[in-house]
């Protein structure tokens, strides 16, 4: 399973990160997904994103099994991805086992901690073309 159970205490709160793993534009996008306190120094970015339509989804591969993801999502990490370095990221539709209520009424409640503990928070728009740059530019 992708999903190991978050423990959080009194002095550990514990998320998870989606390690995206290098790889060249094109490439299937292969990630690990790790638990971590949310206390502790290891840098991460959060991504913001629209879902898209729900029902395009795309196999990825974390931690070797397949997991779909909508297509905005799988769009962003194809361009977020660096060809040498992982890149740590918390990402709601895969850092959150959308299948386990209990767990993500908890997870929902502290986005916005997620969300001001991420050194960079990403705002996915989209593909970028020329009808954005009006908006880009506020």
């Amino acid at each position: 399973a992708i999903y190991h159970p978050l423990h959080s205490t009194s002095n550990a709160i514990q998320i998870r990160l989606c390690s995206l793993l290098p790889g060249s534009f094109g490439d299937r996008i292969n990630c690990r997904i790790t638990n971590f306190d949310l206390n502790s120094t290891l840098e991460f970015e959060a991504l913001s994103y629209t879902w898209g339509d729900l029902r395009e989804r795309i196999p990825i591969e974390a931690d070797s099994e397949t997991i779909l993801i909508t297509k905005s999502i799988a769009t962003a990490l194809e361009y977020l991805r660096s060809e040498s370095d992982s890149r740590y990221l918390w990402i709601d539709a895969i850092s959150i086992d959308q299948e386990n209520n209990d767990e993500r009424n908890s997870q929902v409640a502290l986005m916005r901690r997620i969300y001001r503990s991420a050194m960079r928070v990403i705002s996915w728009l989209g593909i970028r073309d020329s009808s954005m740059d009006a908006f880009v530019e506020m």
